[in-house]
């Protein structure tokens, strides 16, 4: 039987079958860069880009017409973020920075019965999602995760301050149908208003707003096959003008 005991080091070195103990420091192992390359786990399935811009799709047909987009953006986040067990707990801090934390924006998910608020931890609000078409969706959770952080970056809330809600969410919708190469994108007006609750004048004037904070550098719409066409910016661009065709 072996007996440990903490004592300081001169007690320690004047008792018998007593030794020292130095002090140590872990020092992780170095690897090869490979082997941490080999450890990393791949994304399974499309890409964070696709996979809001399907959320959002789904969402479009899940919740009422009328729905707000304040609503909508608290949907995208819990459908992203649930676990298998059909629950979330996003943080106050998250919410309250994209503009999401007054309670009668969830009210407005509980009265569609698409979820009901849960007793959650101190800076964390816990729902329940009661749309079990959700688990069919997207099964791997970090996945899932990445791609709602993908959401909240693409969505950044300092940028589109000072702008209502429904223009945070198309500034998501239309960085998740760009071409991540090229930064330009289509869809379908009727389809782009369906899928972010604004009818088509509202769609316009929202894609002019865009392009006022810098988040979209031009749009055209195309009266002939009902599209509308955008290139987004990373970086504030002010006064660009459109290029015209191709």
């Amino acid at each position: 039987m072996w007996r440990l005991a903490d004592a300081c080091a001169a007690c320690a070195a004047a008792t018998e079958q007593s030794a020292v103990v130095p002090d140590t420091v872990l020092v992780p192992r170095h690897q090869p860069r490979h082997a941490a390359r080999r450890r990393h786990r791949a994304a399974k399935g499309p890409g964070d880009r696709v996979r809001v811009a399907e959320i959002l799709s789904y969402l479009a047909a899940a919740l009422p017409r009328d729905m707000s987009a304040a609503a909508r953006l608290i949907a995208l986040q819990c459908a992203l973020r649930m676990d298998s067990h059909m629950q979330v707990q996003l943080p106050v801090g998250v919410l309250r920075g994209l503009r999401l934390s007054a309670p009668h924006l969830w009210q407005e998910l509980e009265e569609a019965r698409w979820l009901r608020t849960l007793p959650g931890r101190p800076g964390e609000v816990a729902a329940e999602l009661l749309d079990s078409a959700l688990l069919s969706q997207y099964p791997s959770r970090p996945d899932r995760h990445r791609a709602a952080d993908w959401a909240l970056r693409a969505g950044h809330a300092a940028r589109t301050a000072g702008e209502g809600l429904h223009v945070q969410l198309l500034d998501i919708y239309t960085r998740a149908l760009s071409d991540p190469t090229t930064d330009r994108g289509q869809g379908e007006i009727d389809r782009m208003g369906r899928e972010c609750a604004l009818e088509e004048h509202g769609l316009l004037t929202a894609m002019d707003r865009l392009v006022a904070i810098g988040s979209c550098a031009w749009w055209r719409a195309c009266p002939d096959t009902g599209d509308l066409h955008w290139y987004c910016s990373s970086e504030p661009v002010m006064g660009d003008a459109d290029p015209g065709p191709g």
